[in-house]
């Protein structure tokens, strides 16, 4: 599938030469959908990074296991993203 990340098995233990989103960061074209995969075994977010009060722009609710969530980019510029379960499973969308 184009413009697929991929949340990576074992993300627990990924870190900056292991990322835990594949790829990252992703690179589209503004209007452009991109779809995550939750292909660990834990439960995942995928949100845009926003301030203390919580996600900005993107949230995809609780994802298990081989669930999958798409959001459009209408807007260009590096869009980050985390986990809000997992902080660190975090990645980047590049419009």
């Amino acid at each position: 599938m184009p413009n697929r990340v991929d949340i990576v098995s074992h993300s627990r233990s990924c870190g900056p030469e292991s990322p835990c989103q594949r790829p990252d960061p992703m690179r589209v074209t503004q209007g452009d959908t991109v779809s995550w995969l939750n292909a660990d075994s834990a439960v995942h977010t995928v949100a845009g990074t926003g301030d203390a009060d919580g996600p900005r722009g993107f949230y995809s609710s609780l994802m298990a296991p081989g669930d999958s969530f798409s959001h459009a980019f209408h807007e260009a510029g590096e869009h980050e993203y985390t986990c809000t379960i997992h902080p660190w499973v975090a990645g980047t969308v590049v419009v």
